[in-house]
């Protein structure tokens, strides 16, 4: 029996790896090799080699020798040999594929867009506008809360300023007093304690006012050195036994002074040059209850800003925060060591200082003036210059005196005189420093703001004043 021996090769073809895909594809070309037969299926035995692949590359090798029965075999079938290459060829199809995960939505191809920034959504930013209208920007709380009481305070000087415009245009001439603009005697009372070394150099740099004051008024609070026997050899009269407390001392001085103006003044306090014409012409004004000198707060060759600053603007933002509707009718807060100077009818009206205060009672005084408004004396004696001036305007009728009385509800006003300061001693300052000192001012000014009781106050003022100038 003839024996035909028929060999199918399968050659390998290496296939270059695609940039889009993990495998290559693999080709097989078979040679079937028959002798004598015309088919190549029928009855035929073949065997076939192994094939394999890679990730990058993909690779199939077979080889198939095929015989008729009867002939010796050297490998698998001829159908294993198509199986194996329909199989490398549905794993090639697959692999250049596309992959659905890395396509936009709906497997697009195109590639998603890319995620929004942490924290931009509508619900994660409270400045978003909701409805895609863009961001609003929100500015901070606390510049919220700057911006209304910049607009607050803004708004009550405002009105203030618009009140005394009014006065002026319309009652002023009806409120001066030249008696006091062009010879009021001013009497400065000066309270000291303890104050040897420097109450002579004091009541020295009064008498060189020009103008000059009336008289110059010491009263000892009971020193322990020789403040009283210095006192009297500078040339000022002196009042003794009277116990300490700075209104209990001034009450003493007010009550033997002889002039037309009080000018209550520190030991420690300097006036500025025309200290004395100034007071005159504010006070020459009926309406004005009292008024006092811009502040300095200074040693030698250093000047203490912060205190200096926030003494200055105490007088007005006390009023302006705590009683507005009394800052707009001419309340200001002023304190010892701005020099503060009144007519002595309007001081006595009231019966002067707060003596039972241990502290502010300076500030007490300014508040029952401005309550008080000017005396009966003072309106009478306006009144009475109204009548026999010219200015006089009949058309608008009435007295003059009861005309201001009606109108300003019987209210002064208490003023901070422009120009030059007054400076005041910053020993004590120097020791404490100026940001404890500014502090201490605060918390005392704020309680007796809110209605600390005296008692409450000299606790406060023992507790924070641990010096000897007290």
């Amino acid at each position: 029996m003839q024996r035909h021996a028929c060999t199918i090769a399968v050659q390998r073809v290496n296939i270059a790896p695609s940039a889009s895909t993990s495998a290559a594809p693999c080709a097989a070309r078979a040679t079937h090799h028959h002798r004598g037969c015309s088919s190549s299926s029928g009855g035929c035995s073949s065997s076939s080699g192994g094939g394999s692949s890679g990730s990058s590359s993909s690779s199939s090798s077979s080889s198939a020798t095929h015989s008729h029965p009867g002939c010796r075999r050297s490998g698998a079938s001829e159908s294993r040999t198509r199986s194996s290459s329909s199989s490398i060829r549905r794993r090639t199809t697959a692999a250049a594929a596309p992959d659905s995960s890395d396509s936009g939505a709906g497997g697009s191809g195109r590639p998603p867009p890319p995620p929004p920034p942490s924290g931009s959504g509508p619900g994660s930013d409270p400045g978003a506008d909701p409805n895609g209208g863009g961001h609003s920007a929100r500015p901070p709380l606390p510049v919220l809360l700057l911006a209304a009481a910049g607009c607050y305070v803004g708004a009550v000087q405002a009105a203030a300023a618009v009140a005394d415009a009014y006065h002026d245009a319309y009652y002023g001439c009806c409120t001066r007093l030249p008696a006091i603009a062009s010879g009021g005697r001013v009497s400065a009372v000066v309270p000291a304690l303890n104050e040897e070394r420097c109450i002579g150099e004091a009541v020295a740099a009064v008498r060189a006012l020009e103008p000059a004051v009336h008289e110059i008024i010491v009263v000892d609070g009971g020193s322990s050195d020789g403040t009283a026997k210095a006192a009297a050899a500078s040339g000022a009269r002196v009042v003794t036994g009277v116990g300490r407390g700075r209104g209990r001392q001034m009450n003493a001085g007010a009550s033997v002074a002889s002039g037309d103006i009080l000018l209550f003044l520190h030991a420690d306090t300097t006036l500025p040059e025309g200290a004395v014409a100034g007071v005159r012409g504010a006070l020459s004004d009926a309406r004005t209850v009292l008024v006092g000198h811009t502040p300095s707060i200074e040693i030698p060759g250093r000047r203490f800003h912060l205190l200096s600053f926030n003494n200055w603007a105490k007088t007005f933002y006390g009023p302006i925060l705590f009683q507005p509707v009394n800052h707009v009718r001419g309340l200001r807060i002023l304190f010892g060591d701005q020099a503060m100077a009144c007519r002595t009818a309007d001081f006595r009206a009231v019966g002067g200082f707060d003596a039972a205060l241990p502290i502010m009672e300076d500030a007490e005084l300014c508040r029952r003036l401005h309550r008080s408004g000017p005396s009966a004396a003072t309106l009478a004696a306006a009144a009475a210059a109204a009548a026999a001036s010219a200015d006089t305007d009949p058309d608008r009728g009435g007295d003059p005196s009861s005309r201001f009385t009606r109108t300003s509800s019987g209210r002064g006003r208490v003023r901070m005189l422009p120009g030059a300061p007054a400076i005041t001693s910053g020993r004590r300052y120097a020791a404490w420093g100026s940001a404890y000192a500014t502090y201490v001012h605060v918390v005392i000014s704020v309680r007796w703001y809110a209605g600390a009781s005296y008692d409450e106050l000299h606790a406060l003022y023992q507790r924070l004043y641990t010096d000897a100038y007290r």
